[in-house]
């Protein structure tokens, strides 16, 4: 795949450190193309993913 450059966010769920959700998202076109090859890999090898489209809005 090559490197990958992600732009990442933390929502904290509760104090200090409890629980968090981080999200992950591309930060160029080349790390995006990266990304939905990697999943295209990962769905033909019957690895099921959640969450919303891998295509920015």
């Amino acid at each position: 795949m090559g490197p990958l450059v992600v732009d990442h966010t933390d929502l904290w769920l509760g104090p200090h450190n409890g629980p968090r959700m981080v999200t992950y998202a591309p930060a160029d076109e080349e790390s995006r193309k990266r990304l939905e090859k990697l999943h295209a890999i990962a769905k033909g090898r019957g690895f099921e993913f959640s969450g919303g489209s891998s295509k920015p809005n």
